[in-house]
């Protein structure tokens, strides 16, 4: 198992989207998820745990611009962690 981040239109979306539909309730589609890490997606974060070419685990921060006194600040609100069921209860959050 390895860490890999991913980037928008690099070859893994579709596989991103199919694995976290697994574990939705609220399914998503390739067209909102890209439309979703799209608004600064130099900034946007998609972490995976992978299995050879296979993702088994996520992590995504979206970033999010925040206006407070005044001022406009770069934050992020936390995405989409989902574990295949074999990684769960094996302290994966910390690692990715």
């Amino acid at each position: 198992m390895e860490l890999k981040e991913l980037f928008l239109n690099s070859g893994y979306d579709e596989q991103y989207v199919n694995f976290i539909n697994r574990y939705r309730g609220n399914l998503t589609n390739l067209e909102a998820h890209r439309w979703q890490y799209s608004h600064i997606p130099e900034k946007s974060v998609l972490t995976a745990i992978m299995d050879g070419e296979t993702i088994i685990g996520t992590q995504s921060m979206l970033p999010v611009q925040i206006q407070a006194q005044g001022k406009s600040f770069l934050s992020s609100k936390s995405e989409n962690t989902y574990l295949d069921p074999r990684l769960r209860g094996k302290k994966m959050f910390k690692k990715i």
